[in-house]
């Protein structure tokens, strides 16, 4: 998420017009000064049976996570026809997903999670703040990125609050499954901004009392020892190549300029910061690539072994500056690094975007939706990925008109004008949206979920929304930029929400399972599961006030088949500002 004042942390998906508007500036940096050796940092051709497919390849505009029997899937075929790009058609072969044979805690079968041999019912939250912060320039260390989990419980305002009290309070809401987000510097117990607490002169803002942890790893280790002993699965992420560059990243060796650059109102670029290697003048160099990462997942799945409610890796965080075929590569790359050293956890791959430096278009299917980044597996139809399907998780992420406001969101019944407008430029021509789940399902259908069909397990890793954009907590210049579209703003009729209800309902059709971002509330996109004071004012940033019960029985009622709850149910002894 976007994150817009004092301390914010997190990820985002960046507005497509922007990235759209940099891709000429980005091209002219692969290959230069500054960007990795392509041996390490890119996926090689490789070649698997094709699936066919109707949808047409067109071009859209580019959009910036005991032992359990092996599955026996039936084999999955398709008789359709594929349009090649000089329109002539031509079948191919069928495909038959790849099975790892072999035993382990967390499987797939049948396009279900299973635990133990038993179905899983991946109710999942995200629960950031480990994979790196922002600290803004007039802090007390101006730009940092500590990396430091939200807990409620900043150090100016000592409610009690801990990490063990919150989980349980997810647990009573009807989570049982943590993603965790982590950058390789969480790795690293000896890494400065993970250390040391700010009235010491350090970094961390908890309450040392409730937080006593004396460094980032230790914090991970504290909180994967914690879900254990509350039964909470956990999913570790690695969220982006470095706690600076963050979301942005959208590849292994990323390097500036970044989709934000020129983004309105936005105070928290990282054009200083990169993961590629170089000596730029004015550029602080976090060297990453593909030997480093390779080595983060085998970390991961080795210390896996001692946690045994690690479900799996969700192998990189939206790798929207990669082509379908070098990421489809480094995929199944990284799955032969996990497996070596774990047997019992899962694989889960995120998708591309609609463009990257290489290709300012990627294929994504009808002209009619657009992907947001990690959404898009169109390509598996031609190049599917040779993991095995009982080890693999598809995990897309897809937002709502808080987080980008996508062409397929506008009413064009209405205002034909608006056809094709999407972000800034449909807000110049002050188009309104219309939240129709029959225009929103083909895009979802086309992007990921045609994979549920082909007998793959999906838990969308990241969805989620904010039910008062565009009053509510959002930056100022976006507030001024959609505040005609009058929606209501603590209602189930807010238009981001109506966009969640339609896309909880189509998940529960289609036996999708999902993380919502976030549980904690420090994203300035969406909010989270709980609320507090900066929902309002800046000043009140950090400190909790209770809990979104809109949005909780929301994912209750239309995604987990769950009864609704009341706040006193989830808290019953309330620890709130």
């Amino acid at each position: 998420m976007i994150h817009k004042s004092t301390w914010r942390c997190g990820k985002s998906i960046a507005h497509s017009a922007l990235l759209a508007s940099a891709i000429a500036t980005l091209a002219g940096c692969v290959g230069t000064t500054g960007s990795s050796s392509s041996d390490d940092n890119t996926g090689q051709n490789s070649s698997t049976n094709a699936i066919s497919s109707t949808a047409t390849q067109s071009s859209s505009p580019s959009q910036t996570s005991s032992t359990a029997t092996t599955s026996s899937t039936p084999t999955t075929t398709s008789s359709q026809t594929t349009t090649s790009s000089a329109g002539t058609a031509s079948s191919s072969a069928p495909f038959t997903p790849p099975q790892s044979g072999t035993n382990g805690i967390f499987r797939v079968k049948d396009g279900v999670v299973m635990k133990n041999g038993q179905p899983l019912d991946v109710r999942c939250g995200n629960w950031f703040g480990l994979e790196g912060q922002h600290e803004p320039q007039d802090a007390e260390h101006p730009g940092a990125a500590p990396l430091e989990l939200y807990i409620g419980n900043m150090w100016w305002k000592e409610t009690g609050r801990n990490m063990s009290l919150t989980m349980q309070e997810i647990k009573r809401m009807g989570i049982n499954t943590v993603r965790l987000p982590i950058t390789p510097q969480t790795l690293d117990p000896n890494y400065e901004e993970g250390r040391g607490y700010a009235q010491q002169g350090g970094y961390l803002k908890n309450d040392p009392a409730n937080y006593p942890y004396d460094n980032a790893y230790e914090a991970m280790l504290a909180f994967l020892d914690e879900a254990n002993s509350q039964d909470v699965n956990v999913m570790l992420d690695i969220h982006s190549c470095s706690n600076y560059v963050g979301w942005r990243a959208g590849r292994l060796d990323a390097h500036p300029p970044y989709a934000d650059a020129d983004r309105p109102g936005y105070d928290f670029q990282r054009e200083d910061r990169s993961c590629a290697s170089g000596n730029e003048p004015g550029i602080t160099y976090q060297t990453y690539g593909k030997t480093r990462w390779l080595e983060d997942i085998r970390t991961l799945a080795t210390l896996a072994r001692d946690y045994r409610n690690v479900i799996g890796i969700d192998i990189f965080n939206e790798p929207w500056d990669y082509t379908w075929d070098e990421w489809a590569t480094l995929s199944e790359d990284a799955y032969d690094a996990m497996k070596d050293v774990n047997e019992d956890i899962l694989i889960f791959v995120q998708g591309i975007a609609g463009g990257n430096r290489t290709n300012e278009v990627e294929p994504h299917g009808s002209l009619e939706s657009n992907p947001n980044w990690g959404e898009n597996f169109y390509g598996f139809h031609e190049r599917p990925l040779n993991i095995p399907q009982d080890r693999l998780v598809i995990s897309p992420h897809t937002y709502g008109p808080a987080v980008y406001q996508q062409m397929q969101f506008m009413d064009i019944e209405n205002q034909p004008e608006c056809e094709g407008l999407h972000g800034e430029e449909a807000a110049e021509q002050q188009c309104m949206m219309v939240m129709d789940k029959d225009r929103l399902e083909p895009g979802w259908e086309e992007h990921f979920g045609f994979l549920r069909d082909m007998g793959y397990a999906l838990v969308v890793g990241e969805w989620g929304g904010n039910r008062g954009w565009p009053e509510i907590g959002t930056r100022d210049a976006e507030r001024e930029m959609w505040g005609y579209l009058n929606t209501p703003s603590t209602t189930e009729e807010n238009i981001d929400f109506q966009w969640q209800k339609a896309f909880a309902s189509y998940m529960n059709d289609k036996g999708i399972q999902a993380c919502y971002w976030g549980i904690n509330p420090e994203s300035s996109d969406t909010g989270g599961l709980y609320t507090h004071l900066a929902d309002t004012d800046d000043a009140g940033w950090g400190t909790w006030t209770g809990l979104d019960m809109m949005k909780i029985n929301m994912l209750r009622t239309d995604l987990w088949g769950l009864p609704a709850t009341t706040a006193n149910e989830i808290a019953p002894n309330p620890v709130f500002e």
